[in-house]
């Protein structure tokens, strides 16, 4: 479904991979997919460069730009 480079966002209410729930800020922002295994994604840095974020979350929460 998704690929390495793929820019997408995050739902509203989603939680990270360990449960924890994501900030409503991280959800508003673009994020390019850094490495992805299974289910699971990891997102580096924002589509604009300024943020990263090195924590991983599942797919179902992402949405394609």
């Amino acid at each position: 479904m998704y690929k390495v480079g793929d820019i997408v966002t995050i739902s509203k209410g989603a939680t990270y991979w360990d449960g924890r729930p994501i900030p409503e800020y991280i959800t508003r922002i673009p994020w390019i997919i850094s490495s992805i295994s299974n289910d699971r994604v990891l997102l580096g840095l924002s589509a604009t460069g300024t943020v990263k974020l090195d924590k991983p979350i599942h797919q179902k929460f992402l949405q394609s730009n």
